[in-house]
């Protein structure tokens, strides 16, 4: 999920707001890639959440249609390649 969003923020520029579908799709690409199992919207929404709660992301929510949301990065883009590297080692 992590290098997901390090992909659509590079393509797209860091201080952007990305719709959920674009980074769900994203994610869609990256199970592909790495051969893992595709990830539902409720998983991918929880995920979302769970980076919110960490501060990584800030979600401006549609109360009507959730998938409508938009996301937007708290941190910078550098630190979140730290992070993800961190993570991959």
């Amino acid at each position: 999920m992590l290098s997901a969003i390090v992909e659509v923020f590079q393509y797209c520029g860091e201080l952007k707001q990305i719709h959920f579908p674009r980074l769900y799709e994203e994610v869609q690409i990256e199970c592909s890639e790495r051969k893992i199992q595709k990830m539902e919207m409720m998983q991918f929404l929880n995920c979302v959440d769970e980076l919110e709660y960490y501060n990584f992301v800030r979600i401006e929510r549609n109360k009507r249609d959730a998938k409508a949301s938009m996301l937007a990065l708290k941190v910078e883009l550098a630190e979140l390649k730290v992070a993800l590297t961190a993570l991959k080692e």
